[in-house]
């Protein structure tokens, strides 16, 4: 591969990690919705389900919080793909210099 060929990588790599910073925040994991019964009638609840240390981790999440924390979990998942998107180029740029 040719060295303008490698800076081009370099250059796509420095733009999608520039493109990490403009995330106001991020989180992974899943929200989890079931129903709860109380009162003779049932009404949504929501967790968020996260793997930690290989163990799967829920927590409340409140109605108040529901919309904030699936923002930071679409978030979550852009920031994925690209950090996934930068490891491919890192692992090309490093084999063809």
């Amino acid at each position: 591969m040719k060295n303008s060929d490698v800076v081009t990588l370099e250059q796509e790599r420095k733009r999608l990690l520039a493109e990490l910073l403009n995330f106001d925040g991020w989180a992974f994991g899943s929200l989890v919705t079931t129903q709860r019964k109380g009162n003779k009638r049932s009404y949504p609840v929501h967790y968020l389900s996260r793997s930690i240390n290989g163990k799967n981790k829920i927590t409340y999440i409140s109605k108040r919080d529901f919309a904030e924390i699936n923002i930071i979990l679409q978030n979550g998942k852009k920031c994925r793909e690209l950090l996934e998107r930068i490891s491919e180029l890192s692992i090309q740029i490093i084999k063809n210099k």
